[in-house]
């Protein structure tokens, strides 16, 4: 997701909300980059998460992920639309014995879910802002 591309606004919007005079209009435009500042949160705590936590266990730690398939040199496509299987379901098994393997799980599906929360309910007051400056531009 790149939410760091607005072609609506400019990087100094705040400045630019508070010249307008319609008070409604300048509320919602507020929520909307609200809401944006919270998806840009959750994603970067997320993205993180992987970085830090998530592929170093699976990737180095555990060797889950078959990394010859993920980083494959003659051929960049998505494995799974290559047909290729990415996990090493027996070292998966494995690692699901592991005291760590629980809470690390658990921690980056959290994190997902706050990420895609906070994405679904921009989107939601997105669309109300739009419904909204429609409404104002028919009056």
């Amino acid at each position: 997701m790149n939410i760091e591309f607005n072609p609506v606004t400019q990087e100094n919007h705040q400045s630019n909300i508070e010249k307008m005079t319609d008070r409604e209009i300048r509320e919602q435009l507020v929520v909307y980059f609200r809401e944006l500042d919270r998806v840009r949160q959750a994603r970067d705590e997320f993205n993180n998460f992987l970085e830090e936590v998530s592929r170093p266990y699976f990737l180095k730690e555990q060797e889950i992920f078959k990394n010859e398939e993920v980083f494959n040199p003659t051929d960049k496509g998505f494995p799974p639309a290559r047909r290729k299987s990415v996990i090493d379901t027996l070292k998966l098994k494995e690692a699901m014995n592991e005291r760590s393997f629980k809470p690390i799980l658990s921690a980056q599906r959290m994190s997902l879910g706050f990420f895609l929360h906070s994405l679904e309910y921009s989107i939601a007051e997105n669309q109300l802002l739009i419904s909204f400056l429609e409404s104002q531009l028919e009056d």
